[in-house]
């Protein structure tokens, strides 16, 4: 095993070693391998990339997916079909059992006719859709099916699609195309059933005609007519040939209209049963013990009594009662042109109008509820301190206000201590709890002679009992700014979403407070079968990263877990692992590194010069971007490697 001092050299030769190692990399013309790079997808399947070896491939320089792939799709679900024109429309909804999963390449379509047998391969769909087939004969019943495929590639690299069971088979019938004939004939049978029923209509007219005639003749042989100019004596008229069933009767004794309205010559009465209407008046009468009313319907209208008057809504509501004892109920609006004059209200609702020169108030206590006069608007709290007054030019608010009673609202309300403090307070409330607030302190300025300890003080925050901002102002003319958070943002405009780590303080979005590594896995990705080397004890851990700003200072040390397994040819670049996505340095970095028994040699890590393409070739050969790649100067049984990094994220 290596001593310490060989595979680390002591501080003063540190520098020289660097240096030499720096130099012999730069005189080194490294020579890189070409081949093809298969990335295990996890699932039994491999992606293989670039060229290769055995060239010429499918693919070569290129990109083969789902290599060794055997999994076939799920079935396709929702096909369905329709016939019209004698053709076949086959339709598929874009369903696969299971979903579609990331290797799905397309649907094929197939019809099958009973008339010939043959299957007819209709076409293939890469997403929901229809295909039609050609002209079929009218009649003929044709089955429909589809089936899923996927874009697999067999262990030499070339397309070995895997196929999906049949999906349900959809029957239909060719149907036919509708010719001029038919519709010829259809409009015939219209036509046909319009005049039959034309007939049936005329018909029935004559023979109402026919009975109307024979009506009327009957009807002649009684004479109806008019009399002028003639005098009936001592006669009864009627409307009836039998006294006992006629409804109107004038004879010397009176006039009868049924059972609701008689005169007696002898006695002058006229009797009225039921309702009596006049377009014109009635004048010089008197009206004793009678119901006057608009309507002869219950609770209707306006109906005038003994009891006094009363008038009813729609609805049979009384919403208006005059009685004899001279009290007045309404149920509504009072609206006048004219002048109500001294009159006492007491309860009730006034709504709309307009009330002027008066004065309204809760109470006609001095000092108690509110007041509104001419002039403004006052109320009083218990103790008789006027809280408010309004009068649309000097108006005070008093005590504390918000624009809700609970709920998502505003706050405000001005308070004095006992021991001279104001404070003033606005809090936002949502349905939950406050959700912010600013709060103002005056302290120790309410005397003639403030002491150098007064001072004023503002807090703004989210949590009430410990604000997250506060400027305090002494009067002896200190001042502090005080922030409590877990990360502060000066001119920030993205530097939370781009900068790792969460918390710290921010300057134009990049990070200004120190960020320390220490567990590797936080980093970098190592590659199979290396692991972070903690010294012999296996608790020194000798990897770790800070972050000041832009800038990250970096040591890794990485050994092998099967020890000297694995040998470094001069020359030979193997990638050990990745940096994790926020760690990949802006531009590509060539370093030199130190390996076990003294040896040294070199490593480089393709920049980011790409941000956006996280998964492709950086442009540096074949290399993928963030990757590290380390290289010996002599062959050796390499199994621990140290390597020191210093570049801007």
């Amino acid at each position: 095993m290596a001593s310490h001092m060989e595979i680390r050299p002591a501080d003063d030769s540190l520098a020289l070693t660097l240096a030499e190692a720096a130099y012999s990399k730069a005189g080194m013309h490294a020579t890189y391998l070409t081949g093809t790079i298969a990335v295990d997808n996890g699932d039994g399947t491999q992606t293989w990339l670039g060229g290769g070896v055995a060239e010429p491939m499918p693919g070569a320089g290129g990109l083969i997916p789902f290599v060794g792939d055997t999994t076939p799709p799920g079935r396709p679900i929702g096909v369905s079909a329709t016939s019209s024109l004698e053709v076949a429309c086959a339709r598929w909804g874009g369903e696969l059992e299971g979903g579609i999963p990331a290797d799905f390449d397309h649907v094929e379509l197939f019809a099958k006719p009973d008339s010939t047998g043959k299957t007819i391969d209709l076409g293939a769909l890469r997403g929901r859709g229809e295909i039609t087939t050609g002209i079929l004969p009218v009649g003929d019943v044709v089955e429909i099916w589809a089936v899923a495929y996927d874009c697999a590639h067999d262990l030499d690299g070339l397309p070995a699609p895997n196929a999906s069971p049949e999906s349900d088979h959809a029957t239909i019938i060719i149907a036919p195309v509708v010719s001029q004939k038919d519709l010829a004939d259809s409009a015939s049978e219209i036509l046909a059933a319009a005049k039959t029923d034309t007939d049936i209509q005329v018909g029935k007219v004559s023979d109402d005609l026919a009975q109307a005639r024979k009506d009327i003749d009957a009807n002649a042989q009684t004479f109806t007519g008019t009399a002028r100019g003639a005098t009936i004596i001592g006669s009864e008229f009627r409307d009836s040939e039998d006294p006992s069933s006629a409804h109107i009767k004038f004879n010397a004794s009176g006039m009868y209209l049924g059972t609701g309205l008689a005169y007696s010559v002898s006695t002058g009465v006229l009797s009225i049963k039921g309702a009596v209407q006049s377009g014109g008046s009635i004048s010089g009468a008197t009206v004793t013990g009678a119901i006057i009313q608009t309507t002869s319907d219950a609770n209707r209208g306006v109906k005038l009594t003994s009891g006094g008057l009363i008038g009813y809504d729609q609805a049979g509501n009384a919403k208006f009662t005059l009685k004899t004892d001279g009290s007045v109920k309404m149920d509504g609006p009072v609206m006048t042109n004219g002048r109500i004059t001294a009159p006492i209200l007491e309860g009730g609702t006034i709504t709309g109008g307009t009330i002027t020169g008066t004065k309204i108030q809760s109470s006609t206590s001095d000092k108690v509820g509110f007041k509104l006069t001419c002039g403004a608007l006052d109320f009083w709290d218990d103790q008789g301190e006027n809280t408010v007054h309004l009068n649309g030019k000097a108006n005070m608010l008093a005590g504390s206000f918000a624009t809700a009673l609970s709920g998502p609202r505003l706050e405000m309300r001005n308070t004095t201590t006992d021991d001279g403090s104001v404070y003033g307070l606005l809090e936002c409330h949502d349905s939950k709890a406050v959700a912010w607030y600013v709060q103002g302190q005056s302290h120790g300025f309410n005397t003639d002679q403030p002491d150098p300890g007064a001072y004023r003080r503002l807090n703004i925050g989210i949590n009430p009992d410990n604000s997250e901002l506060s400027v305090v102002r002494y009067n002896s003319g200190a001042s502090r700014v005080v922030m409590e958070a877990g990360r502060i943002d000066v001119n920030g405009s993205d530097g939370w979403a781009r900068q790792v780590g969460g918390l710290g303080i921010y300057v134009n979005g990049i990070r200004i407070d120190p960020v320390i590594y220490t567990d590797l896995n936080d980093w970098f990705v190592p590659a199979a079968g290396w692991t972070a080397y903690a010294g012999d004890s296996g608790k020194d851990n000798r990897s770790h990263m800070t972050v000041v700003g832009n800038t990250c200072y970096m040591q890794l040390e990485l050994q092998r877990a099967d020890r000297k397994s694995v040998t470094f040819q001069t020359g030979d670049y193997q990638d050990i692992g990745y940096f994790k996505q926020g760690f990949i340095p802006k531009i590509g970095l060539n370093v030199p590194c130190i390996f076990n028994n003294g040896q040294y040699g070199g490593a480089f890590v393709p920049g980011n010069t790409n941000p956006s393409n996280t998964t492709g070739i950086n442009g540096d050969g074949n290399y993928l971007r963030g990757h590290l790649r380390v290289g010996m100067r002599q062959t050796n049984d390499a199994w621990w490697v140290s390597i020191f990094l210093m570049y801007t994220l």
